[in-house]
């Protein structure tokens, strides 16, 4: 078999977790034989800083996630740095680094913790949104994995062309999600949605594939076949939560 990332003869060949285990995910995993060993080495760079320095990683404390080691997972964003519970429990998490700044009284005895999306780890999220998105295509929607082009993704994934790749995140509630399908089927949606996953795409033209990755409260979408940037507009409109990375992007659309 060939790599579906490189497209060379799989010599090393090695399971897949298409969500990374990281986040829960047993299950939902590519069996032996799609992916060479070289490109999931590779990719293992991009998926740590995306897992570690992102909002991503925050709430992957916040649901008291077990790393693989067995120990309580933890991330940090800048200054802050967020460790999990020892017996794992949920919304019981241990902060460190906290600064002034960071911190709104809302005056009823709570705050809240201001913490960046992402700390120079978009381009990371970006690069894992792709990854997840293929091989989930792969996976579960053969069909629509087959009648699209994704070269463009696989270059970026393999280092050939390494501009920046857009990356929206959004409210999981944005009515610009209306018409998304479950790319996971049956039992695999099922598994996903017990550790509060959901992967999910729409069709728009022959340059736009849609990926909606939901983690929890968090929502990201990228588009799987090209960088183009006009998909975002329509989020934009109906959804005053919606953010583009990296920002300067935002110029092009003429968002404030």
């Amino acid at each position: 078999m060939n790599c579906i990332f490189c497209g060379k003869v799989v010599e090393s060949p090695s399971k897949e977790h298409i969500v990374p285990e990281s986040l829960g995910n047993d299950y939902y995993i590519l069996e032996q034989g799609f992916i060479c060993g070289k490109c999931n080495n590779s990719f293992s760079d991009f998926e740590d800083k995306a897992l570690s320095k992102t909002m991503l990683g925050f709430e992957r404390v916040r649901l008291g996630i077990i790393t693989k080691k067995g120990n309580a997972a933890q991330s940090q964003s800048r200054n802050i740095k967020v460790v999990g519970d020892k017996k794992f429990r949920q919304n019981i998490i241990t902060v460190y680094g906290l600064e002034e700044k960071d911190i709104e009284d809302l005056g009823d005895g709570s705050f809240t913790i201001k913490v960046l999306d992402f700390d120079k780890s978009d381009m990371a999220t970006s690069k894992l949104l792709l990854k997840i998105g293929l091989e989930s295509l792969f996976q579960s929607q053969r069909p629509i994995y087959k009648n699209n082009n994704f070269q463009e993704l696989r270059e970026h994934l393999n280092k050939v062309n390494n501009n920046n790749w857009p990356i929206l995140t959004t409210s999981n509630k944005s009515p610009a999600l209306n018409g998304f399908k479950s790319s996971p089927r049956f039992i695999d949606k099922k598994r996903l949605k017990d550790i509060r996953c959901k992967i999910l795409f729409k069709e728009i033209d022959e340059e736009t594939l849609l990926l909606n990755f939901r983690y929890s409260v968090l929502s990201y979408v990228v588009n799987l076949k090209s960088r183009s940037i006009d998909w975002c507009i329509p989020f934009f409109k109906v959804d005053n939560l919606a953010n583009l990375y990296p920002e300067h992007l935002k110029k092009k659309l003429k968002l404030s």
